[in-house]
C-alpha cells in the first residue's frame, strides 16, 4: 500500500523536492551574499507546498478519480488504506523540512544575519514548530480532501488553513507573549508545538469521521467485540 500510495503522490513528491532544492540553492546563495536572512524568511512557506502539493490532493484525487472504490473491493481496508497514504505524505512532508531546517542553520553558523524583526522573529522558522506545522498542514490537507473530495476544492481549504496559522503563529501569537519570550524560546516551542500536534489529532479524528471509519478511544472495547463475547458467554 506504501508503494501505491507512493506511485499516486510522486508529482506532489518531485514538486515538493523542486522546492526543496531551491530553498538550498537559496541558502548556498545567502551563505555567499548578503541578504538578511531570506532562506528564515521563506522558510515559512515550505509547509504550505506541503499542504497543497502532498496533503491536500492525496485523498481527494482518489475520491475525483473514484480509485478508492477498486482498492476498497481489493480486500483492503478504508484504515489501512488511509494509513499507507498517512505515512507517505508525513515522511514526504518531514523530510523536507528537515532538509530546508538544515539549510537554514548553514546559513546561520555561516555569520549570516538570520533574526528577523519582531514580531516575525524565530519562532516558527526555527525547533520544533517547522515540524509540527508541516504535520498540520498534511492533516488538514487530507481532511479538506475527504471531506470536499475534489482536488481543486481541497487546495484551496488547505491555503487558507496555513493563511490562518500564519496569522497565529506570526501576528496573534507574539501578542499574547511577554517582551522577554526569546529568553524562554524553548518553552514557546514546545508550547506552539503542541498546539499544532493537537490541532493535527483533530484532523486525523475528522478524516477517520469522514471516510466512516469510527475512532476506538482508549479503554473502550468495539461494539462488535462485545456482541461477539456475549455469544460465547451465553454458548
Amino acid at each position: 500500500m506504501i508503494w501505491v500510495a507512493w506511485r499516486q503522490a510522486r508529482t506532489g513528491g518531485y514538486g515538493l523536492l523542486a522546492v526543496t532544492a531551491a530553498f538550498t540553492a537559496l541558502a548556498l546563495l545567502e551563505r555567499n551574499h548578503e541578504m538578511a536572512g531570506m532562506t528564515r524568511s521563506l522558510s515559512i512557506y515550505l509547509s504550505l507546498f506541503v499542504g497543497v502539493l502532498l496533503g491536500a490532493p492525496l485523498l481527494a484525487q482518489e475520491f475525483e478519480h473514484g480509485t478508492h472504490r477498486m482498492v476498497w473491493t481489493q480486500g483492503v481496508t478504508r484504515g489501512r488504506w488511509l494509513a499507507g497514504r498517512c505515512v507517505v505524505a508525513l515522511a514526504a512532508g518531514l523530510v523536507a523540512t528537515a532538509a530546508v531546517h538544515a539549510a537554514v542553520i548553514t546559513v546561520a553558523e555561516g555569520g549570516r544575519p538570520d533574526i528577523l524583526p519582531y514580531p516575525l522573529g524565530s519562532l516558527g522558522t526555527t525547533g520544533l514548530t517547522p515540524y509540527a506545522r508541516a504535520v498540520w498542514m498534511v492533516l488538514l490537507g487530507l481532511l479538506a480532501g475527504a471531506l470536499i473530495r475534489r482536488t481543486v476544492g481541497a487546495v484551496a481549504v488547505t491555503a487558507g488553513g496555513w493563511m490562518a496559522t500564519q496569522l497565529l503563529l506570526d501576528a496573534g501569537l507574539p501578542r499574547w507573549l511577554p517582551r522577554g519570550w526569546r529568553d524562554d524560546f524553548w518553552a514557546v516551542q514546545l508550547g506552539t508545538a503542541g498546539l499544532l500536534v493537537g490541532l493535527s489529532a483533530l484532523a486525523l479524528v475528522g478524516t477517520l469521521i469522514a471516510l466512516g471509519l469510527r475512532p476506538v478511544l482508549p479503554g473502550r472495547r468495539p461494539r462488535i467485540a462485545l456482541v461477539r463475547a456475549a455469544r460465547v458467554g451465553s454458548g
